[in-house]
């Protein structure tokens, strides 16, 4: 194993990469030396801040700089003295002496600044001051981004900035983590952190112009020691009930790239894949590029119904294994040439045992009681790779490739009122590959190509058997239904865009598209001629879509933009042609470079999937079957209008935003459920649906109590329609919410203490009154932790509450850990997780659907107890 490491380590370090070091020293004008003065290094054609520092206790400071064509300033800026830009000399970059001079009101300034703020916040870089929340009990970067102002990590370990989902995670500026934002928050060791950034408006290397790109992302800055060589640990758990736990990360962060092998074996519930990077693998090449236009066709369709189980049912199982092993690599083999992207593999094994009531809603209600088993084994490939080659600053040719492989098998066992066993076997594939090349062919002209390929090939095997009929399907014997699904989809496109600055307030944009989408979804059933059938589309999209971009003056600015469709489709035997015009309005006050306030509205149109195209019966699961849809041709059109609102005050370590979005949609897929004695039929209808939605996120440093904090407030209401036996249900729901995140910030000192609130109140009131739902959710989280020589330690409790109309329970968890640091290289741990519940852990919910309500009682993934060690290197 240190042979090996030892090679790869070698490898990378062999092939060098071209940097320049600017030192220097930062004078008063009485030669003094000037601590703590902000260093930023900027780009003087864009205004773009490269990197940032600040001057040590002796005035000296340094940066580095990869060789460029392109012309940098340096701009320092210290409290009570006069900011100074100064030209960086390519020939001499080291040893600069710069000399700030003294501003007349440097009193009235130091007393109103004299404090150390949390966030500096220039043009579109936000710089943390990651020294001022440190207290060396944090562990990873997730521990270090709780305690910064308007970041926050969502359920789905997603790290979001005042509210918005960030686009990827970097490490010094190159891209390295992507959206499994996860990889970096939960494995980057916290001492391994100088510096958190977030940067708006962020160009990648093969990024060119002058143009904003629209992307946030979080740039992390390494300490020294951890640049340059092979970093990492090792952690080994284990405890009682057979309980284990493995975890790896081996690191290693070049001055041209960065390389990171994370692994994870264990049965305590910890999994690596969420909803969201499931859907993302499941997408087209355009969900991997960093520029959904640069990537597919926005046409890919995913059938949601073949989502694996161990995806969305979390802790909610009886057992779970998961076995995770992924590489990231970023590398800059020259200044022209670099190369990113990652491999993981995953495997998760998980049973389930619920016992569950439903109650359908017909003219003749009854109930079904169902007591299910279930396991499932499903194997996960996800694999990204990007080669960009730049010969200078005008010219770009990217290559993104992507490939998916995926098994899933799944096995119910289900008693009761049906007795029957129930298979699934899913076995997919899926690649994309895309080529763009850009060309800057004058200071205010730029021409952008690409061509992409996606293809995917999903196939499903089920086989139902059971010992008495239903879904309406009699036998004379044993009732056994096999059925085989195969969907293969082929989508190719080719745009060409124009990137035209017309003045310095003004640029234009126009692109051509066409798009070609051949799929063909196949399912037949044996001995059973009700569930056979074939669906052939072809679709081909003819797109011209043109934008403005106007800036009125230094506050207000405008984007605009019109998108004409060609829209040809044929299913089957059928064929239709459309012509869309579709526009799209952004409207924007900027009062300062950290307060501003946008309005947006939208219109969009598209055909429904090819999974909602069956020409025949198809058995969706157990109980329900889907009849034939006969409205294949009517598009789903949305029409959207929202506000946004963002405030950014470093004076008091605030920030605020405030999000509003209302919708309405046409012609959306919706049922006419008809239901029989055990089993639903379903029929295609086209309903309405409308509705709006508040959020708002506030995060706050308190100075006279050292206490942060970050608030979350929704509220989410919507109407929809669907119909029963014929009858139309109108449903209205609400969902409103609070969710509060309070930290101490007290520094140096050995206890320190979280709290966690989260109220939301979920309700459903429909026609048919028997479907009417009501959830009301509690979370009170308290934590107390700090450190105590070389211990560091935690002790939390959670208390959850899950009221519905039939159903009320309460919920108590204790969580522990303690770390004692033996030395630098070796830690031990003893820790425990929901340590009420190491024997048996159930639970019950109550499910609404528009069909029917169903109480259940489940078993839930037990705590434990884990003793272990890491050994860092």
């Amino acid at each position: 194993m240190y042979c090996k490491l030892s090679i790869l380590s070698c490898l990378f370090s062999l092939i060098s990469y071209s940097q320049i070091t600017i030192s220097g020293k930062v004078l008063s004008k009485l030669n003094e030396p000037l601590a703590h003065a902000t260093i930023q290094l900027i780009e003087k054609e864009s205004d773009f801040t490269k990197d940032f520092t600040t001057a040590n206790e002796d005035g000296t400071f340094s940066l580095t700089l990869t060789k460029s064509s392109k012309d940098f300033l340096l701009k320092i800026t210290l409290l009570g003295f006069k900011t100074k830009m100064v030209i960086i000399d390519k020939n001499n970059t080291s040893n600069i002496q710069v000399f700030l001079e003294v501003q007349n009101n440097i009193l009235k300034e130091v007393l109103i600044t004299a404090d150390i703020k949390e966030f500096q916040s220039k043009n579109d870089t936000i710089k943390y001051n990651v020294s001022k929340i440190r207290d060396s009990t944090e562990t990873n970067l997730k521990d270090l981004i709780e305690k910064l102002p308007g970041l926050t990590i969502d359920e789905n370990k997603k790290v979001n900035f005042n509210g918005r989902l960030i686009d990827k995670v970097i490490i010094e500026g190159e891209d390295f983590f992507g959206r499994k934002h996860e990889m970096s928050t939960e494995n980057l060791p916290a001492e391994a952190i100088k510096g958190i950034q977030i940067i708006k408006n962020f160009k990648e290397f093969d990024d060119i112009g002058s143009q904003k790109t629209g992307k946030i992302v979080l740039n992390i800055t390494l300490n020294k020691n951890y640049k340059n060589k092979l970093v990492g640990n090792i952690e080994g758990n284990s405890g009682i009930e057979e309980k284990n736990q493995l975890h790896t990360n081996i690191f290693k962060f070049l001055k041209k790239g960065n390389f990171a092998f994370v692994t994870e074996a264990n049965n305590v519930g910890e999994s690596a894949i969420n909803m969201l990077d499931y859907i993302e693998m499941q997408g087209g090449i355009g969900n991997f590029t960093t520029d959904y236009n640069e990537g597919g066709s926005g046409i890919y369709e995913l059938d949601h119904a073949k989502i694996p189980r161990y995806v969305f049912v979390n802790q909610n199982v009886d057992a779970r294994n998961t076995v995770f092993n992924s590489l990231n690599f970023s590398n800059k083999f020259s200044e022209k040439f670099k190369i990113n992207g990652y491999l993981t593999l995953d495997f998760t094994k998980i049973k389930e045992l619920t016992n569950s009531v439903k109650t359908f809603t017909n003219t003749n209600s009854f109930s079904l009681v169902e007591n299910e088993s279930a396991n499932a084994i499903s194997y996960l490939g996800n694999s990204f790779v990007n080669f960009v080659y730049k010969p200078n600053d005008k010219q770009v040719l990217k290559y993104n490739l992507k490939i998916n492989p995926i098994n899933n098998n799944e096995d119910f066992n289900i008693t009761g009122d049906l007795n029957l066993d129930y298979i699934i076997k899913d076995q997919d594939f899926q690649y994309g590959q895309s080529l763009v090349f850009k060309n800057q062919l004058s200071p205010k002209f730029i021409f952008q190509t690409l061509l992409s390929h996606d293809y995917k090939n999903q196939k499903r095997y089920s086989n139902i058997s059971s010992d008495n009929p239903f879904l309406n399907l009699n036998f004379s014997n044993d009732f056994i239904l096999t059925q085989n699904t195969n969907v293969k989809q082929n989508t190719i496109n080719f745009n060409s865009q124009i990137l035209y600055e017309l003045s310095d307030n003004t640029n234009f944009e126009t692109s051509v598209s066409y798009i070609t989408n051949n799929e063909l979804f196949n399912n037949s059933a044996d001995n059973n001629s009700n569930f056979l059938f074939d669906v052939h589309k072809k679709q081909n999209r003819f797109i011209n879509s043109n934008s403005v971009d106007l800036k009125f003056n230094k506050f207000i600015f405008f984007k605009g933009s019109l998108r004409y469709i060609y829209n040809s489709i044929k299913v089957n035997e059928k064929n239709r042609d459309y012509n869309w015009f579709l526009p799209k309005l952004s409207l924007g006050l900027e009062f300062s470079n950290d307060k501003n306030l946008s309005f947006r509205y939208a219109k969009t149109k598209e055909n429904i999937s090819i999974f909602q195209m069956n020409n025949n019966f198809r058995v969706l699961n157990y109980q329900t079957k889907i009849s034939r849809n006969d409205d294949v041709f009517t598009p789903k059109e949305k029409e959207s209008i929202g506000f946004s609102f963002s405030s950014l005050n470093h004076l008091k370590n605030s920030m605020l935003s405030v999000n509003t979005d209302f919708f309405k949609i046409k012609n959306e897929i919706g049922y006419n459920s008809l239901i029989e004695n055990n089993f639903i039929e379903q029929n295609y209808i086209r309903v309405p649906q409308e509705g709006f939605d508040v959020v708002l996120n506030h995060s706050k440093t308190l100075k006279m109590f050292p206490l942060k904090w970050n608030s979350k407030i929704f509220y989410e209401h919507s109407r929809s329609f669907s119909f029963l036996e014929a009858d139309k249900n109108r449903s209205l729901n609400y969902n409103y919410g609070v969710d509060l995140r309070f930290n101490s910030m007290f520094k140096d000192f050995p206890f320190q203490a979280k709290f966690d609130f989260f109220y939301s109140e979920t309700k459903v009131t429909n026609d048919y009154s028997i479907l009417d739902f009501t959830l009301k959710r509690v979370n009170i989280y308290p934590k107390i932790y700090g450190k105590v020589k070389d211990f560091i330690w935690d002790t939390g409790f959670l208390y959850q509450n899950v009221t519905s109309i039939n159903t009320s329970q309460n919920i108590y968890s204790v969580n522990f850990s303690t770390q004692w640091n033996f030395n630098d290289e070796l830690q031990l741990f003893f820790k425990g997780t929901n340590i009420l519940n190491l024997k048996s852990n159930k639970f019950i919910s109550q499910q609404i659907t528009e069909v029917f309500s169903q109480f259940t009682t489940f078993e839930r993934l037990e705590g434990n107890v884990l003793i272990g060690m890491r050994y860092n290197f």
